[in-house]
């Protein structure tokens, strides 16, 4: 007979319904977390998906507020209170001198009328001031009729009309002005009275234009 020794035989120590008594779980050392489950890479992409569409939203609206409109883009440049109509280019006096410069110096220049007084020369300066200076001085200034060489086509005669109807002041300080730009780029310059001539001869003659030239 078997002899029992120690008394009562000692449980082992662990929780209840565990076969494996005693062993520990091992804490996992940093950065060996398993990946991210299947579950978590969908998420990702719609948020992805989501700010793209913000983003493209966001920036569609700015394009279209900083794009004009229809209606701006076909709104008139001319304000809603300005009309325009044609007006006659010459009186009907000068009108029917320029038929007649033409005839009396058709074999020789081309007629122009109502020309800028600046279209007429290549102004140059020392300095940018000084053109600018006299650029404006002569701005808003037209002759009458400017006789053009058809080879050079610059201009070798102008012809003015005296009004007798101007103020005798603004008159005298426009004429010394074109006189002397006149002079200084050598143009000739007839000036016409009233009454003006109505035959071609006569005014071949005031023009000096011979019978050779």
């Amino acid at each position: 007979m078997r002899q029992c020794s120690g008394g009562h035989r000692r449980r082992t120590s662990g929780r209840p319904g565990n076969h494996r008594a005693g062993r520990t779980r091992l804490a996992r050392p940093a950065g060996t977390d398993p990946p991210a489950g299947p579950q978590e890479e969908p998420v990702s992409l719609l948020l992805m998906a989501a700010l793209g569409l913000i983003l493209m939203i966001w920036a569609g609206k700015t394009w279209f507020e900083k794009r004009p409109s229809k209606q701006d883009a076909l709104a008139s440049p001319i304000p809603a209170d300005v009309s325009l109509q044609t007006q006659p280019l010459l009186t009907e006096a000068e009108g029917s001198l320029y038929n007649l410069l033409r005839l009396a110096v058709q074999d020789h220049y081309l007629v122009f009328a109502q020309v800028p007084l600046w279209r007429l020369f290549d102004i140059k300066a020392a300095s940018r001031e000084g053109r600018l200076t006299f650029l404006r001085s002569i701005a808003l200034k037209r002759v009458d009729f400017v006789l053009v060489h058809p080879g050079t086509l610059t201009a070798a005669k102008v012809v003015e009309l005296d009004d007798p109807s101007a103020p005798p002041g603004p008159s005298l300080a426009r004429q010394r002005l074109l006189d002397a730009a006149l002079q200084a780029a050598g143009i000739d310059c007839v000036r016409l009275q009233p009454p003006f001539p109505s035959t071609v001869p006569a005014l071949a003659t005031l023009l000096g234009l011979g019978a050779d030239e």
